[in-house]
């Protein structure tokens, strides 16, 4: 049993084959690699200017510093289109302008009244004194004031940059389902069915660029409960941490999980459900299965009852990513379009994979050259080559390696037939050793007293003679010369015309090989 064992082990060697854990560990660092790259930031800011006074004063000019929210999105074509949730870019999409105008107009009171009034008094206002306040300067501001609202919306790469961004097609948030007496009020207005409340909850950008990195779509009908599956993507609670970089922060998180149901929205679409941790700010972010192909777009999380804003983890949902594709159809995507930079990253990725580390070297100092503020590219490089590093020489080239490999299986094959030929000799050893006892057994069994007589034998009332003749090749004599004592040689074309002069007796033996 070892020795059937040696060759697969000798090849096991000599191709690098990892075991078991260590395939499991490198197919889960492929699959986020193949993602990550083109995992974006996503950057929603509102703000502007508001020309106003405090009651009967003179008309100031205030600048109101954007409030911006961010969510995550993944570049689905090197050309610059991306995918993210609707809610992520609905503060910059759906028009609501008086609204935010009467927040910004609000924000500019508070910044260019109270807070002057507060610093002149030395002390500042109860929470309820400083909004009826604001109230009453809003309600003699809003006659005479000139509001002008400021939007943005930006994409930042993982190498920092940032892009301003256009939505070319939206599809607004999910809508929650109608409460109790939402329901009542529609059957007494006998309206048991209303229209549909919300949208898919889908979003595609579009910024001015090109080769840029994508990800591959996966198949989110083939989702099954208990798939793993890796979520990427700008949590708030990382990126407004007091304690990390702002260097970083484009730099997505990696969570893990498995698909833990199959569901349904309010409006009856399907939605995965996962345990994987998710954050404010992973909305819009790629769910990735274990072949890094995205099957769904991280949406919406668990908060405890009541609304109060504690999210509770390991009960999360993502839009699958059959329905982005058919909420995206009118911008004429074609997904299948890689691009220069994964026609080199997948490639770097293959390599390495299967143990061509300096083929995946190569690629990725080529990456590194044309793309050298992306992080991914440079520490997968660093890793690569520190992996190739601790390799024996002959697993370095694969022309030594396949050389190893032939080396291996001649040396197997040749160990193999050697004790194949060694276990022949000794099978044929004992044959012939069992062949003879049984001869000489036989020849006592029939002699008195057990001796060997010769043909001769027996003459003047003697024991029975007994005839034996050797009829063996004379080849096969002159390699193996034993013989049995009394025996007549005779060959074996020459035994029926030696066996007619012979006297007949009662014993006879033949002896061959």
């Amino acid at each position: 049993m070892k020795r059937t064992a040696l060759v697969p082990a000798v090849l096991a060697a000599a191709l690098g084959i990892p075991g078991p854990a260590a395939a499991d560990d490198l197919t889960r660092d492929l699959a986020i690699l193949r993602a990550k790259p083109a995992t974006v930031l996503i950057l929603t800011q509102v703000g502007g200017q508001a020309r106003t006074r405090c009651g009967p004063g003179p008309f100031q000019d205030v600048t109101v510093p954007p409030l911006g929210s961010t969510g995550t999105g993944f570049i689905v074509h090197p050309d610059g289109w991306v995918i993210t949730n609707g809610h992520v870019v609905q503060p910059y999409y759906e028009p609501g302008e008086e609204q935010l105008r009467q927040g910004i107009l609000r924000a500019a009171i508070q910044q260019g009244c109270v807070a002057p009034m507060e610093a002149a008094r030395g002390a500042r206002f109860a929470p309820a004194e400083r909004s009826a306040l604001i109230d009453r300067l809003m309600a003699v501001a809003a006659k005479d004031a000139n509001v002008t609202v400021r939007k943005a919306l930006t994409v930042f790469l993982p190498s920092g940059k940032s892009l301003p961004a256009e939505v070319r097609v939206y599809s607004g948030p999910i809508a929650p389902a109608p409460t109790e007496q939402e329901e009542a009020r529609a059957a007494a207005m006998g309206r048991m069915a209303g229209p549909p409340r919300g949208g898919r909850d889908v979003a595609v950008l579009k910024v001015a660029a090109a080769g840029l990195p994508v990800v591959r779509l996966g198949d989110s009908d083939q989702v099954r409960v208990g798939d793993p599956v890796l979520i990427l993507g700008f949590p708030g609670v990382v990126l407004q941490h007091e304690l990390l970089s702002r260097a970083t922060r484009t730099e997505a998180s990696v969570t893990s999980g498995e698909i833990s149901a199959l569901r349904k929205d309010a409006e009856g679409h399907p939605v995965l459900q996962t345990d994987a941790a998710v954050s404010w700010g992973n909305s819009g972010g790629p769910m990735v299965n274990a072949r890094g192909e995205v099957v769904g777009i991280v949406t919406f999380i668990s908060l405890t009852e009541g609304g109060a804003g504690q999210a509770v983890q390991g009960f999360n949902f993502a839009v699958p990513i059959n329905i982005a594709r058919e909420v995206a159809q009118p911008a004429g995507i074609d997904y299948r379009t890689a691009g220069p930079f994964n026609a080199l990253w997948d490639g770097a990725l293959e390599d390495y994979a299967h143990g061509y580390l300096a083929s995946a070297i190569g690629r990725l100092e080529r990456l590194e050259r044309q793309n050298p503020d992306q992080p991914d590219v440079a520490r997968f490089l660093g890793d690569a080559r520190a992996r190739y590093a601790r390799l024996p020489f002959y697993r370095r080239n694969p022309a030594w390696r396949w050389g190893a490999i032939a080396v291996a299986m001649a040396a197997g094959i040749a160990g193999t037939v050697f004790i194949a030929r060694r276990r022949g000799k000794e099978r044929a050893a004992a044959i012939k050793r069992l062949a003879r006892e049984e001869v000489l057994t036989l020849l006592r069994s029939v002699q008195a007293g057990g001796g060997l007589l010769p043909a001769a034998a027996g003459a003047g009332g003697g024991p029975a003679p007994l005839t034996i003749l050797d009829v063996r090749t004379n080849e096969a004599v002159s390699h193996r010369p034993f013989e049995l004592p009394g025996a007549i040689h005779i060959p074996p074309d020459e035994v029926l015309e030696k066996c007619k002069t012979l006297p007949v007796t009662d014993n006879l033996v033949l002896y061959c090989d």
